[in-house]
C-alpha cells in the first residue's frame, strides 16, 4: 500500500508546468485545465515513475482537477527495451512487460483511487488497448512514410535510434548494436503513432511527463497538429518537481552572494551599469531544445537526441 503524504507536506510534493499561467488555475491557449482531459504517460520501470514521483503527479492533479485524468500505462512499449537489455527472446519481453505494466498498476491503483473524492474521473489505459483502435495502423503507416519521404523525421529517427544505442548500459552489456538500434526504431515509430490515436478525442489537451519532450515526439506532436483544427492543439507539458522552502532560501542566498562583488564595487552608476539578476526559468521556452525550433523553420535538426 502506498501511502499518501501528509497534508502539511503536500504542497512540498507536487508538480508545476511553466508557462501555463498561475497554480492550479492553468491553462493553455486560453483552454483552462478543468475543463479538458489531461495524460499521464507512464514509462513503466523508470524511476520517475516510483514512489515519491508518482504521489507528487497525485497531489498535483488533486489541485488542478482537470476533466478526467488518462493514466496511460506504456508497459508493452518497453518490450523492445526489455529484448536488447535483458537480452531475451521477443515474445518473451512481451509477455514480461504486460506483467511489470499490471503490477505497476495493482501497486499504485489506490493511490489514485483518493481522487473519487474529489470528483475527479481517471482511467487506467494499457498501451496494448491503444494498439487496439481502429486507426492505429493507418497512423502507423503513416509514420512510417514520414521516416521514408520525409527527410528531417528521418534524420530525427535515425540520430535518436543511434544515441539510445550508444548508451553506455548497452554497449558494456554486449548486446548486438544493429538489433538495439533497430528496436529504438521500432520504440520511437509506435509511441508516434499511438500519440495520434491519443490525440483523437479533441478533450484531450496534453500529455503531461516529469520531463522534456523528445525532438522526434515533438515533431511527431507538431505533425499531430498541423492536420488537427487549429483551435484545439494537443500539446506536451513538462512537469517539474517544486521545492522545499530550505532548498529555496538556499538558492536566493546563493543568488544574493553572486551579486554581493557586483553591489560593493566602489564605482557609481553613472560610470558603469549594472547588470540586473533575471530569474533563469523566465528564459525557459515549452519546448526547452534549440533543436525542435530548426524543425519550426525547416533548419537541419540537432544532433543531441534523448529517448
Amino acid at each position: 500500500m502506498i501511502e499518501t503524504a501528509k497534508k502539511d507536506n503536500r504542497k512540498f510534493r507536487n508538480f508545476r508546468i511553466s508557462h501555463c499561467g498561475t497554480f492550479p488555475n492553468y491553462s493553455l491557449n486560453e483552454v483552462p485545465f478543468h475543463s479538458r482531459n489531461l495524460i499521464y504517460l507512464v514509462s513503466v520501470g523508470k524511476e520517475k515513475f516510483e514512489y515519491k514521483w508518482v504521489e507528487r503527479f497525485v497531489n498535483f492533479i488533486r489541485e488542478v482537477k482537470p476533466k478526467k485524468i488518462f493514466i496511460v500505462v506504456a508497459d508493452t512499449l518497453q518490450r523492445y527495451n526489455i529484448e536488447v537489455d535483458e537480452n531475451i527472446k521477443p515474445i518473451q519481453a512481451f509477455h514480461e512487460s504486460i506483467k511489470r505494466g499490471k503490477e505497476w498498476v495493482d501497486k499504485y491503483k489506490p493511490l489514485f483511487s483518493n481522487l473519487k473524492k474529489l470528483d475527479i474521473n481517471y482511467e487506467f489505459v494499457h498501451w496494448e488497448t491503444l494498439k487496439k483502435d481502429e486507426d492505429f495502423e493507418h497512423y502507423f503507416h503513416s509514420i512510417k512514410k514520414l521516416d521514408e519521404k520525409d527527410s528531417f523525421f528521418k534524420e530525427a529517427l535515425a540520430i535518436s535510434s543511434k544515441e539510445y544505442t550508444n548508451r553506455p548500459s548497452r554497449i558494456n552489456s554486449g548486446t548486438i548494436y544493429q538489433k538495439a538500434e533497430e528496436n529504438s526504431r521500432q520504440f520511437l515509430i509506435e509511441e508516434c503513432a499511438v500519440f495520434q490515436i491519443l490525440a483523437k478525442n479533441k478533450d484531450n489537451l496534453a500529455i503531461v511527463y516529469p520531463g522534456a519532450v523528445t525532438d522526434i515526439l515533438a515533431y511527431a506532436i507538431k505533425y499531430i497538429n498541423e492536420n488537427r483544427d487549429g483551435k484545439n492543439t494537443f500539446h506536451w507539458l513538462d512537469l517539474k518537481p517544486t521545492k522545499s522552502n530550505k532548498k529555496r532560501k538556499r538558492v536566493e542566498a546563493e543568488e544574493k552572494e553572486a551579486v554581493k562583488p557586483i553591489l560593493s564595487r566602489s564605482i557609481s552608476l553613472n560610470e558603469a551599469q549594472l547588470p540586473t539578476y533575471q530569474d533563469s526559468s523566465e528564459k525557459i521556452t515549452f519546448f526547452r531544445r534549440p533543436s525542435f525550433n530548426s524543425y519550426l523553420s525547416n533548419e537541419k535538426p540537432s544532433k543531441y537526441f534523448r529517448i
